[in-house]
């Protein structure tokens, strides 16, 4: 099981997807930084030691720049990590719907790729994406909800409408047409290769340490999953434990 089978798991728990919220993005670190712990005994060793901290949604620049979702570094006199110190950072970017912001989620993780080298040289650099590929998404957060709560009802919302999101209920789709976006077939496909203009730091070459590309299937209607069956990630789980080792090994030559 990878971080983002137990991220689907507990969108799957809260009842809805929410690409607004930054919640997410919080548990697919925390779930990714438990896996890397367990796979990396460096990492594991400077964290129960205290010799590094971790921090969530950290922007060093206070406010003026790209946030990162976690890093990892030595804690500083603020209690905050050594922006010049970072040993690893993650920058999480989603694209459930609306492909054709792929470039631009794209664009704004070479933002945080740029902030982090640009103050700390040697930092273990993560990119994760992840893509959509359901054809039909519920938009419950931005128009399904907010259409009760501003008409007074929000407690039935809260208790007939909410406990039917994500369980399978395909009347949802009749119920709510006006609040259904549609990807076409090879959208997912597209951004996917897309995110292949990622930059991967080599001998020659500056750029991310590791680059994951999850395919979610999310709609709001269906149970949140890993995509195993999607063409262009068949080979998702091997890749997560390849991304896994290679962080491991990269974070043990840099800083163990």
């Amino acid at each position: 099981m990878t971080a983002f089978d137990r991220l689907t798991a507990q969108i799957a728990t809260e009842g809805m997807h929410n690409h607004r919220s930054s919640k997410h993005s919080d548990v697919l670190s925390a779930e990714l930084l438990a896996d890397l712990v367990a796979e990396c005994s460096v990492l594991r060793q400077q964290l129960e030691s205290g010799t590094v901290i971790t921090a969530y949604n950290w922007d060093p620049s206070g406010g003026r720049g790209r946030g990162r979702d976690l890093v990892v570094g030595p804690r500083g006199t603020d209690g905050s990590p050594i922006a010049s110190q970072v040993r690893m950072a993650f920058a999480h970017k989603t694209v459930i719907t609306a492909h054709r912001n792929t470039g631009n989620r794209v664009k704004e993780l070479l933002e945080v790729f740029s902030a982090v080298r640009e103050q700390s040289r040697d930092a273990v650099l993560v990119a994760t994406l992840s893509l959509g590929t359901a054809l039909r998404y519920l938009n419950v957060p931005d128009k399904v909800k907010p259409m009760y709560y501003r008409t007074g009802k929000s407690g039935y919302f809260d208790t007939s409408v909410l406990p039917r999101v994500g369980s399978g209920d395909e009347s949802l789709w009749r119920d709510f047409p006006w609040a259904v976006s549609h990807n076409k077939p090879d959208d997912a496909a597209k951004s996917f290769r897309k995110a292949r203009d990622l930059p991967h730091r080599n001998s020659t070459q500056v750029g991310f340490d590791a680059v994951l590309v999850a395919p979610l299937h999310i709609d709001n209607v269906s149970p949140p999953r890993v995509d195993r069956d999607c063409s262009w990630a068949t080979t998702f789980d091997a890749d997560y434990r390849a991304c896994l080792s290679r962080v491991s090994e990269i974070y043990k030559q840099r800083w163990g």
